[in-house]
């Protein structure tokens, strides 16, 4: 299986460098890369060009300005493969400082889904939830639910590590007016029957928390399921 792997970087040379050798520590599952550079003055811009001509890895490299940030270069980076790659049967938007564990896309492969988005819940160093589903509180207050959640209704997700089949990359995308967010906000998401599985990666016997939702056109009654993958 080979997934499409995309992410937006600034002046993070060797963590993007150690984010993309892990995803080589794969047997059945490879990456190809769209990367958008925004400007880069440690050498990344030059490395990533490197490992494009020499053969290292198939990067597409897209030249930012400095003027990108985080949402701004994922939103460029998705326009710009909706028209040039979209031959791909799955998406994965990442950021490029994220370390998965070796062998973590072959044992989620097996479970990856065409109508599904599978998306990856972070640990920090101490191994406590970082990233993965986000649930919507009271206003713009949140809270962010990993693979011991109990049963929610599920907003938006964190995108360290989200996987998209093809089906449901081609009608969504990230809200252009924000830049610097790390909530990834799904441009027509509520008009899209949406199924999310989240997985935890830190655990090679992964627990995952599932989310259905049941609506077309709206994002509402989402039912969570816990329990092992």
């Amino acid at each position: 299986m080979k997934i499409l792997a995309i992410f937006t970087c600034f002046n993070r040379k060797e963590l993007t460098k150690r984010g993309m050798a892990t995803l080589s520590e794969n047997r059945d599952v490879t990456f190809d890369y769209v990367i958008l550079d925004d400007n880069s003055s440690d050498g990344t811009r030059e490395m990533l060009k490197q490992m494009r001509d020499d053969g290292t890895y198939q990067i597409d490299l897209i030249e930012g300005d400095g003027s990108n940030f985080w949402n701004g270069g994922m939103h460029k980076a998705i326009e710009h493969i909706k028209n040039t790659h979209m031959d791909y049967d799955y998406y994965m938007l990442m950021n490029d400082d994220t370390k998965f564990f070796p062998g973590i896309f072959d044992e989620m492969a097996p479970h990856l889904k065409k109508d599904e988005v599978t998306v990856g819940a972070i640990c920090g160093e101490n191994g406590g939830l970082s990233y993965g589903g986000i649930k919507y509180t009271k206003g713009i207050k949140y809270k962010k639910l990993g693979p011991d959640a109990p049963e929610v209704n599920c907003d938006t997700f964190n995108a360290n590590c989200a996987i998209i089949p093809r089906e449901i990359f081609e009608k969504v995308g990230i809200d252009p007016f924000y830049r610097t967010v790390s909530v990834i906000l799904i441009t027509g998401y509520r008009s899209v029957n949406l199924d999310i599985k989240f997985i935890f990666i830190q655990s090679l016997s992964a627990s995952a928390m599932i989310i259905h939702c049941r609506k077309p056109g709206r994002m509402r009654r989402c039912r969570a399921w816990n329990g092992s993958v």
